[in-house]
């Protein structure tokens, strides 16, 4: 009886850790495709408008900073009518493309943000970061990034924020 008792308690946790093996497979993938959507959107010139923005990581909330916080409170805020008519067109793409995401977590405090609105005017998507640029957000399913976007954004925007 005890053997017994012990084998299902065993097949009931591999079944619950190959359910969330497949769940986060599943959140992977979803985030993968949702980043390669504004990759493939920046780079055949999909995105004529690119909204920035930013508050900065020395100022304490007392929460954690979402996405649609950041949104709605943002310190800064950056908007590039048509991005396809500067010089940050071909390097935002490039930066772009060595990008990479896995979904993780819970949401981090989100200091800087960059938004991608097609000719509509139609969001084509979100990318949120903390401080660090590590651990972030695609729209609002949060992520852990890999790349240099914060590092690029902050070489050519941050100046424009103080």
């Amino acid at each position: 009886m005890r053997i017994a008792t012990t084998f299902i308690a065993l097949l009931l946790s591999a079944s619950v850790s190959t359910a969330q093996d497949i769940e986060s497979s599943a959140s992977n993938a979803a985030a993968s495709r949702h980043l390669a959507m504004v990759i493939d959107s920046v780079r055949s010139q999909k995105v004529q408008r690119v909204e920035i923005v930013e508050i900065p990581a020395e100022l304490l909330t007392r929460v954690r900073v979402t996405p649609d916080a950041l949104q709605r409170n943002c310190y800064y805020k950056l908007a590039i009518r048509d991005i396809r008519r500067t010089r940050y067109q071909q390097p935002l793409s490039v930066v772009l493309a060595s990008v990479s995401a896995t979904s993780g977590g819970e949401m981090p405090d989100i200091r800087w943000g960059i938004s991608f609105f097609d000719e509509a005017d139609k969001r084509i998507g979100s990318l949120y970061f903390d401080a660090m640029g590590i651990r972030g957000a695609i729209d609002s399913e949060p992520v852990e990034f890999n790349g240099d976007l914060l590092k690029w954004l902050r070489q050519n925007f941050l100046a424009a924020f103080k």
